[in-house]
């Protein structure tokens, strides 16, 4: 299996590597399913930039997120049916979820982060631009949560995060999708409804029975920043809550590495250095730190380029040594394509001096005109 964007796959008939599905459950297209144009013109109409092919060299290269896939779609059903519970009244706007429910879904996700508590997160966010906030407020708790074990959070703790981090973005159901997903610089006005939602989230948060203090005021900080440059009221380092401080990487990166209507994705290393860059401004370093020791920088079946001229697909990493995967190499310095029988790996662990030069979306590198890597456009 490879990481490849689909911009590249036109006229090539590659077979998908992983079934796609909506937050409905609907299953939008099977693995194995032929990317022709038609296919790849309607994924990239839903939104979706990258795709995992099937490759004869890489069919050992399995990418697994930290729930399973019935898992996984089982919750984002029981999310898209809570979040569709809103309603107005006279102005007022209301949220007739059940926590329980979430109650639940936090517990399933910790029960499976615990259980994978040695592997680095690999998969990466493939959304459609309409099922965004269901899926990102699944993987913002993911990662929240994930965050929050590393820290040793006691358990009672870790299901107030959990809760807190699924709900965090409650406020925009109620915003108008033009600004959501608008694709141009928002205006001054829109930016500051857009803001708003952090307000209507909490305020909406704090009318349902039982809803834990410790939850929702997550809702209302994770726009928070470390320097005090961050909304509605422009807290600093310690005056920012714990929990809102580890929300804040999760959304962050998640926003990053998820394709929106006016970017594409980034990959996993340029968020990562995006936050690693705001550590003790935008966010707190010990925490952004402590974040990129679970996160792969170079993902699973992600094809890198070698400071020597080959070219890879990233077949193992090892926990605490993400930077330095295991590179099964394709094409040799010259970019001729290996046949099978000359394929070997590369462990930059062993080997000190070779570095990863750039991560390489196209099917052919030699296809590949440069990406553009500049982060303009974050989370807000």
């Amino acid at each position: 299996m490879r990481l490849v964007g689909i911009k590249y796959l036109y006229g090539r008939n590659f077979k998908l590597g992983i079934n796609l599905y909506g937050v409905d459950g609907k299953l939008l297209l099977a693995r194995g399913a032929t990317l022709t144009p038609r296919a790849i013109d309607h994924l990239k109409k839903i939104g979706i930039w990258e795709v995992y092919i099937e490759d004869p060299d890489t069919t050992d290269i399995a990418v697994e997120g930290v729930l399973d896939e019935l898992t996984r779609r089982k919750i984002l059903m029981a999310i898209n049916k809570e979040f569709s519970k809103t309603r107005i009244v006279e102005d007022r706007k209301f949220l007739d979820i059940d926590l329980e429910v979430f109650r639940g879904i936090v517990k399933i996700i910790l029960k499976h982060i615990f259980l994978n508590k040695q592997k680095l997160i690999n998969l990466l966010n493939l959304k459609t631009f309409d099922d965004y906030i269901y899926v990102h407020s699944l993987d913002v708790t993911i990662y929240s949560l994930i965050l929050g074990v590393e820290l040793a959070i006691h358990d009672d703790k870790l299901e107030l995060l959990g809760l807190g981090a699924i709900l965090h973005d409650v406020g925009k159901l109620f915003l108008p999708s033009h600004i959501i997903n608008k694709e141009e610089k928002l205006t001054e006005e829109e930016y500051n409804i857009l803001k708003s939602h952090v307000l209507i989230g909490y305020d909406i948060l704090g009318k349902i029975i039982g809803m834990p203090t410790l939850s929702k005021t997550i809702t209302l900080f994770h726009h928070e920043r470390y320097d005090g440059t961050g909304y509605p009221r422009g807290l600093k380092n310690g005056e920012i809550p714990l929990f809102p401080r580890i929300v804040a990487i999760a959304d962050v990166y998640d926003a990053l590495t998820s394709d929106r209507p006016w970017r594409e994705a980034f990959l996993p290393h340029m968020a990562l250095e995006y936050l690693l860059s705001g550590g003790d401004t935008l966010f707190e370093k010990r925490l952004v730190r402590t974040f990129m020791e679970k996160i792969a920088v170079y993902p699973l079946a992600t094809t890198v380029k070698l400071t020597t001229g080959e070219i890879g697909v990233v077949r193992d990493v090892k926990p605490g040594f993400s930077s330095r995967p295991t590179v099964r190499i394709l094409y040799d310095s010259s970019g001729r394509r290996l046949k099978s029988d000359e394929i070997y790996e590369i462990n930059l662990l062993e080997k000190p001096s070779i570095l990863i030069e750039k991560v390489v979306k196209a099917v052919d590198p030699k296809d590949e005109k440069g990406e553009n890597e500049n982060i303009n456009k974050v989370a807000s």
